[in-house]
């Protein structure tokens, strides 16, 4: 089988190291200039085990686990509102993104860097033509390019992107530094998270209410401004990272859910999928189970035939973790758990079509709004954390 990637962050490196795992000829393009970037990133059970899947579990593991401490949500004095049971992190790693990218990196085929201008169904597979004009033909071809996604808005009903109504600032300390509790802060409009690294380097993120395309002249300044007065370490964190790490981006999401991910011999994953905010810590995670999910049923069912494919995104995830779904919209945590979204249609080549499968109550709800119904009443309203 002959894969083209179109993308090559965590996704599209994932889904690179897969298909290359499942004895698949890959080729990976990414834009110029897309050098990777980032802070930190939570990896939770279920990234770990599609890391594993991508054969590269041991090598993030080996980066080390972050400390165990006291854990949960407090105010900007430092009262606790929330504890968070060590049991729900047993699992989880806290790793820099340029680190896990030089992992991926390592088990994928060399990307090559051209801009992607249009993407083909044939009749087939699919094609990926280059802005030189090469022309290149594959089985099948992953959209990993992201939020905005080219893929996404050339082949599928491109439902747009949203502002989430915050924007958010991430950095990872320069050198280790102590501290005592981790998880977040949440005041009035601000929120600030720790999430400390298996080598004493802490990272860390601040999200604020604010207009798109807010303007600031000075990140560091900004943030350090803003969280002066909150509890220790925080002030510290911010001192100990080079400001010209700091990044700072408006958070966006989908406007509404894709009704597929799969159209012909193209498939979407990660951002370019249901990129969603950040609070649940589950986009990364959520990016690499889309990208071993077709490799690894390729291994099951072997090679496909003209009119089916290996590619089965859309049907819930193997091994029991989630489908990708719609998120929660919020505050970033990176401490905290992956919850319930509602599934999006199930899709297989072979199938006459997409089925929806609700896998709630708010998910009947989801669907009897879709199609015109007074959804069905009970005794809880929505979830706050899914708005």
């Amino acid at each position: 089988m002959r894969v083209g990637i179109v993308g090559a962050g965590i996704g599209g490196l994932a889904a690179a190291a897969a298909f290359t795992r499942a004895g698949a000829d890959v080729v990976a393009f990414d834009r110029p200039g897309a050098a990777p970037a980032g802070a930190g990133i939570s990896l939770f059970s279920n990234g770990l085990r599609a890391l594993d899947a991508a054969g590269v579990g041991e090598a993030v593991r080996a980066l080390g686990a972050p400390p165990e401490l006291p854990a949960g949500i407090r105010t900007p004095r430092g009262d606790w509102l929330t504890r968070t049971p060590p049991s729900s992190t047993a699992d989880l790693r806290v790793v820099h993104r340029g680190d896990l990218h030089a992992i991926l990196a390592a088990a994928a085929p060399a990307v090559r860097i051209e801009t992607v201008a249009e993407i083909r169904t044939t009749a087939d597979g699919a094609a990926v033509v280059l802005e030189s004009g090469q022309r290149h033909d594959f089985d099948i071809v992953v959209g990993a390019d992201g939020i905005g996604s080219r893929v996404r808005s050339t082949l599928f009903d491109d439902p747009g992107i949203r502002y989430a109504g915050y924007t958010a600032w991430r950095g990872v300390t320069s050198e280790p530094v102590q501290v005592a509790e981790v998880g977040e802060t949440w005041g009035r409009g601000e929120r600030f998270g720790v999430a400390p690294m298996a080598d004493g380097r802490v990272y860390w993120f601040a999200v604020a209410s604010a207009p798109p395309g807010w303007p600031v002249p000075d990140e560091s300044v900004e943030v350090t401004k803003r969280f002066a007065s909150w509890h220790p370490p925080i002030v510290e964190l911010l001192r100990a990272t080079d400001p010209r790490t700091i990044l700072r981006n408006d958070i966006l999401d989908l406007a509404h859910p894709l009704a597929t991910f799969v159209k012909d011999r193209v498939v979407l994953i990660g951002d370019a999928a249901h990129a969603m905010t950040p609070n649940l810590g589950q986009g990364g995670n959520q990016a690499l189970e889309d990208a071993v999910t077709p490799g690894r049923t390729r291994r099951r069912r072997g090679r496909p035939g003209r009119r089916a494919s290996a590619v089965r995104l859309d049907s819930p995830r193997q091994d029991g973790a989630d489908c990708p779904a719609v998120p929660a919209r919020g505050p970033d945590r990176p401490g905290g758990q992956p919850g319930r979204r509602h599934a999006p249609e199930r899709f297989d080549p072979g199938d006459a079509g997409p089925q929806r499968r609700p896998r709630s109550r708010e998910d009947a709800r989801l669907a009897a709004a879709r199609a015109g119904q007074r959804p069905e009443m009970t005794g809880t309203g929505p979830s706050t954390r899914s708005r």
